[in-house]
């Protein structure tokens, strides 16, 4: 990808989001649209990125849509940086996970546990696909949120039948005991 194109936003956007599959050729335009925006002034609030309170509100209707989904907007992207990534010779794949702090959310439902165990939150994880011969980042190739679900707590049962001999043990993992005979 020509270096000047990347930097560009609206060529970045019409290259990232330009065959996103939304149903509806509107919708891809939107998300073009916004795309650019957000690359403008990525530093800066929605409605400061939408430039107008009609354009954010656009934005929001648009998410709002069944068919627009972080899969189906990530699903261009994803498969672009795959094809660059088959061609190269060596390709280096960076994972991150990173937490996700909702613990502000008092009434969110559906997060997990995270940090210090009164955290709240999901996590992401990201592997992004660079060339390390010349340090190019091709995109990222997969991102996924996910919430953590606290193990249940361990129990250990051992008991002395037979001789002194552990007759059954269950171990730390839930679910996984073994009972020798």
């Amino acid at each position: 990808m020509n270096t000047q194109d990347l930097l560009d936003p609206k060529s970045w956007a019409e290259r990232t989001f330009g065959s996103v599959q939304l149903h509806d050729m509107r919708r891809t335009r939107r998300a073009v649209q916004a795309a650019t925006n957000l690359a403008e002034n990525p530093l800066g609030s929605l409605p400061a990125q939408m430039h107008t309170w009609k354009e954010t509100k656009a934005l929001y209707r648009l998410l709002d849509e069944p068919d627009v989904t972080f899969a189906a907007l990530m699903q261009p992207h994803l498969q672009q940086t795959r094809e660059h990534a088959l061609s190269a010779p060596v390709v280096l794949l960076v994972q991150d996970t990173t937490d996700i702090d909702l613990s502000h959310r008092r009434k969110i439902s559906g997060v997990g546990q995270i940090g210090n165990e009164r955290g709240r939150g999901l996590f992401v994880q990201t592997v992004l696909a660079v060339r390390p011969q010349t340090r190019e980042v091709l995109g990222c190739l997969a991102q996924e949120p996910f919430v953590r679900i606290p193990a249940l707590k361990a129990r250990t049962t051992v008991s002395t039948a037979q001789g002194g001999r552990a007759r059954n043990r269950c171990l730390d993992t839930p679910g996984a005991c073994h009972w020798d005979t």
